[in-house]
This record gives structure tokens, C-alpha cells and sequence, in this order.
């Protein structure tokens, strides 16, 4: 018997990793992770629990629970495909940035959110509530995901930009801005 070695080669063939700017890894990955998927899914569940007009709670809930998913598949689909295909060089200094653009994107979902509800015809509060509640929610998550993401991959050799504190802290300013939007909002529509 002959101990022979039996090379195989792959049939996928090594992906190359292609350099990126900073600009261009952050703007992929926001609008991967808050446009493409999340913002058209979120509002076409939105549409269906209105058409459907299933009870309060089983629309609460699918509604939530869908775009809670949907988001949590984009931030994970995201970070993976930066990891495979491309190289970032500093890769933490792409947190911060991914942060604030999040950040502009939770206000204008709550926005959009808040007309939304106010001109649905049912009562808007709880509607506006489960909005902000959602959307800061799902900021906490893309911060914290972002930050984990970018810090491990190759080449992060700097401490993490910003801690939990500092995230929730930018939760709570974000609130207080999308605050004011809901009450001139709820004001030009003639809900106070």
C-alpha cells in the first residue's frame, strides 16, 4: 500500500479582495444595511397589516417582528460581504461615520413613520410610539453590530471609537430631535 496524497482543488476560485475608500465602505454598507432591503420591506408590511387590517396585536406584532428580521439579515448580510470581498484599511475609522448616517436614517424613518400613522385614520399614538420605539431600537443594534463588525475584521488596530454609553447617548439625542419632528408633525396635521 503507497501513502499517496491526494491534492483536490477547489471549485470556487479565491475571490480577490479589491481596496475601498472609507467613503465608499460606509456608504455600501449603510445603504445595504438601512436602504435596500429594510426601508422597501418595512413599508410593504406597513401596507399589507393596513390592507389587511388584521387585530392590533397580530399586526403589532408582524409588523415588528418583520422588520426587526429584516434588519438584522441587512446589517449581517453587509458586514459579511465587506469581510469577503474587500479590504479595508482602518477599518474603525468606518464606525463613527456609519454611526451618524444610521442615525439620519432612524429620524427620517420616524418621520415617515409619524405622517404616516397620523394620516392612517386610526389612532396615531400607539402607532407613533411602537415607531420610535422600533426605530431606536434598531439603531442600538446597527451601532453595536457596526462597531463588533468593523473592529474585527483585518486591520482594526485602534481601540473601539465609542462605547455603549456613548451609543445609548446617541439614542437619546436622536429621540429628542425625532421628539420635536412627531409634535410639529402631529401640529400641521391637527392632532393636538
Amino acid at each position: 500500500m503507497s501513502d499517496s496524497v491526494e491534492v483536490i482543488e477547489s471549485a470556487e476560485p479565491e475571490i480577490e479582495k479589491k481596496v475601498r475608500s472609507r467613503f465608499r465602505v460606509v456608504l455600501v454598507h449603510v445603504l445595504k444595511s438601512s436602504v435596500f432591503l429594510p426601508f422597501p420591506v418595512k413599508y410593504l408590511l406597513f401596507a399589507f397589516v393596513a390592507l389587511a387590517k388584521p387585530p392590533l396585536a397580530a399586526a403589532v406584532v408582524l409588523w415588528a417582528v418583520g422588520c426587526v428580521a429584516v434588519y438584522v439579515f441587512s446589517i449581517r448580510r453587509s458586514l459579511s460581504a465587506i469581510r469577503r470581498k474587500i479590504t479595508v484599511v482602518h477599518p474603525e475609522r468606518c464606525i463613527v461615520p456609519s454611526m451618524i448616517a444610521f442615525g439620519l436614517f432612524t429620524l427620517f424613518n420616524v418621520f415617515i413613520d409619524t405622517a404616516m400613522s397620523i394620516n392612517s385614520g386610526s389612532d396615531a399614538g400607539p402607532l407613533i410610539l411602537l415607531s420610535v420605539i422600533l426605530n431606536f431600537s434598531v439603531f442600538v443594534y446597527q451601532s453595536l453590530a457596526t462597531q463588533r463588525g468593523f473592529a474585527a475584521m483585518t486591520g482594526a488596530d485602534a481601540p473601539l471609537p465609542i462605547r455603549v454609553s456613548g451609543i445609548l447617548v446617541a439614542a437619546g439625542d436622536i429621540a429628542i430631535v425625532a421628539g420635536f419632528l412627531i409634535i410639529i408633525i402631529s401640529a400641521i396635521n391637527g392632532a393636538f
